[in-house]
């Protein structure tokens, strides 16, 4: 059995497991400082945390920015042992189920054979590309921006290039503490 479960405790035991997915599943260009995730638990408001339980113990977890007409998400991931299992195509519909509202996230440019499975899996859920482009802001200063497709599904047209540039810009300031 899968539920997604918040974590709203920045005490909670369980992060320690999820710092460890969170770890293993992205390189590092693309990981923000896990304090920084604990710190942003504790302050601000639109951060969420949703463990991911499978049989009750956690085998991943979402992370994303609750903004008033959509949700971002920043991260998600499955254990390893739990991948190509369908588990995360259930996590992501349960997700979208509770979201009840545009779901917006960031996937790798389709340039290698893992980062076209992730863009396949997404379209596959319903997700189509923004046609604009887009960069992942680095989250260390060593690091440079990541091309990436900003993916969406739900009543935002990210395909309008207003509506791009305004979800985009608040992205940046308010995730990424960018303005462009």
């Amino acid at each position: 059995m899968l539920r997604l479960q918040p974590i709203v405790s920045f005490y909670d035991d369980r992060l320690n497991i999820i710092r460890d997915i969170y770890t293993e599943s992205f390189p590092p260009e693309e990981l923000r400082n896990f304090d920084e995730i604990i710190k942003l638990l504790k302050t601000n408001a639109y951060f969420k945390i949703l463990a991911i339980l499978i049989n009750e113990k956690v085998s991943g977890f979402v992370n994303y920015w609750q903004f008033p007409h959509f949700y971002f998400v920043e991260h998600f991931a499955v254990d390893a042992k739990h991948r190509n299992g369908g588990y995360g195509t259930r996590a992501v519909n349960a997700f979208l189920e509770q979201a009840k509202r545009t779901t917006i996230l960031e996937a790798e440019k389709a340039e290698h054979e893992m980062a076209k499975r992730r863009v396949a899996f997404y379209q596959r859920l319903g997700f189509s590309i923004s046609p604009f482009p887009y960069a992942q802001m680095p989250y260390e200063k060593a690091f440079d921006p990541v091309p990436m497709h900003l993916m969406y599904r739900g009543s935002m047209e990210l395909s309008n290039e207003p509506v791009f540039q305004s979800t985009k810009n608040l992205i940046y300031k308010t995730v990424y503490g960018v303005t462009e």
